[in-house]
C-alpha cells in the first residue's frame, strides 16, 4: 500500500514537473505504469465475466458492461505492446546474443523516436 503510493506520488511529480527523467526515473514509471496497467486488466476481465448478459439489463447498465469491454481491451493492447516490446530483448538460442541486442535497441529507439 505504502509503495503504491510513494510510485503513485513518483509518477504525479514527474508529469507535473519539468524534472530531469534519467533512465532510472524511465524504467521506473514504465514498469509501474505497466503495473497499474495489469492490475487494470485484471479488474476489468472480474467485472466482465461477473456481470449479467447485456441483453437482460437495463439500457444503462448496458452502456456500463460495454465501457467495461471496452477498458478491458484497452488494457490487453497495452500489455501486449509492453510484452512484445519486452520479448523483441530475450536471447534466441542459437544466435548472438549481443548482436542481436544491438540491433533491437536501435530498432526499438527508431521506433520510439518516430512514433511507429
Amino acid at each position: 500500500m505504502t509503495i503504491g503510493l510513494l510510485l503513485s506520488v513518483f509518477s504525479i511529480v514527474n508529469a507535473l514537473t519539468h524534472l530531469h527523467l534519467s533512465r532510472t526515473n524511465r524504467l521506473t514509471l514504465s514498469i509501474w505504469s505497466t503495473i497499474i496497467m495489469f492490475a487494470f486488466a485484471i479488474d476489468n476481465i472480474i467485472r466482465v465475466f461477473s456481470n449479467a448478459d447485456i441483453e437482460s439489463s437495463y439500457f444503462s447498465d448496458g452502456l456500463y458492461i460495454s465501457l467495461q469491454y471496452f477498458l478491458m481491451g484497452v488494457s490487453a493492447v497495452y500489455i501486449m505492446q509492453n510484452y512484445m516490446l519486452l520479448a523483441a530483448f530475450l536471447p534466441s538460442k542459437n544466435g548472438d546474443y549481443k548482436k542481436t541486442l544491438k540491433k533491437t535497441r536501435k530498432a526499438t529507439l527508431t521506433d520510439t523516436r518516430t512514433n511507429k
